[in-house]
């Protein structure tokens, strides 16, 4: 078995996991096909991931390796299930779910073949990047629609959440941009607090690195599913432009609230959007994620530049939004 990186650096979890999985394999008859081939990562007393077959087919297993991940595995498998039935075929998909037993923490889905869409998008010149992305906002339109309904704008729970995250703020610099933007996002919120927007079981930390796309261009499939719950869709939609943003992966010039422009009009094309939600919900919800991730410590210069960047362009337009 090749061993990554993170089994490396601690080789007697890893061969723990290992030894722990490959018993299973001749005790549960569904896994009794099982050939493990690579540990792809191992997080110690939490989780492994294993690639290798079952039933001949390509698979990832993940091993859970404490009580609280057992019951975010069983989260996730339920989660599969409900959405595997509509997105097992064509461009959009979620992997199949092949295996599952809570007692002994033991997952198995199949394998996308593939590469994470982050990678591709890096490896485009910047004017070719759209079309990727515009798949990226039909996957998540498709993950969306079993679910779509239509509730009140819930302005005062995000309200609070915004003022929580921006307190906990460490670096000075930011605080003091992300304070501004959280007085605009406020005000935003009271222009909206009388509509209807639209909420969905949506993915919950969806961002190219969680789409594969497939050698030959013409599907994405969607990973990580652990996060999903019932939630405004343009939640989602934000992270995924923020989380480009941070990192400036553009597709042109034109900004908007801090992120890509036309990204925007991409998802807002994919979700047949109103005014309303291009315009106040898609902004609003932007300024929520913006406020709502708290840097780490012992973040980057280059990151923490950007994440500033990203607060001061966004509090500009939020201005000119809530004049």
């Amino acid at each position: 078995m090749i061993e990554a990186e993170s089994a490396l650096r601690d080789p007697q979890a890893a061969l723990h996991a290992t030894e722990k999985l490959e018993a299973a394999g001749g005790v549960h008859e569904g896994l009794r096909t099982m050939v493990l081939h690579d540990i792809l990562r191992i997080v110690p007393k939490k989780r492994a991931l294993f690639a290798g077959t079952l039933r001949g087919q390509q698979a990832v297993f993940r091993l859970a390796l404490s009580g609280d991940e057992r019951r975010q595995s069983a989260e996730q498998w339920a989660e599969l299930n409900r959405i595997y039935p509509h997105m097992r075929e064509g461009a959009y998909r979620v992997p199949e779910p092949m295996f599952f037993d809570q007692t002994d923490g033991i997952t198995a889905i199949s394998r996308a073949a593939g590469r994470p869409l982050m990678m591709h998008l890096w490896s485009l010149p910047r004017e070719k990047r759209l079309p990727d992305i515009e798949a990226s906002a039909r996957w998540l339109a498709q993950y969306c629609a079993p679910s779509t309904e239509r509730r009140g704008v819930d302005w005062r729970n995000w309200a609070r959440r915004c003022e929580t995250a921006a307190a906990a703020q460490p670096f000075e610099q930011l605080q003091k941009i992300e304070n501004k933007v959280l007085q605009k996002t406020k005000k935003l919120g009271r222009m909206v607090k009388d509509l209807e927007w639209r909420v969905a079981v949506c993915h919950g930390d969806f961002h190219p690195l969680n789409l594969i796309i497939a050698p030959d261009g013409t599907r994405l499939t969607g990973l990580d599913l652990g996060s999903s719950f019932l939630m405004p869709i343009y939640r989602d939609i934000a992270r995924y432009l923020i989380y480009n943003a941070r990192r400036h992966l553009w597709t042109g010039d034109a900004r908007r609230y801090g992120v890509d422009g036309a990204s925007i009009d991409a998802f807002a094309r994919a979700f047949a959007m109103s005014d309303d939600e291009r315009n106040l919900f898609i902004p609003y919800m932007i300024a929520v994620e913006t406020l709502t991730r708290v840097e780490s410590k012992n973040e980057v210069t280059t990151r923490l530049n950007n994440s500033i960047e990203l607060a001061e362009r966004l509090f500009e337009d939020l201005r000119e939004l809530t004049l």
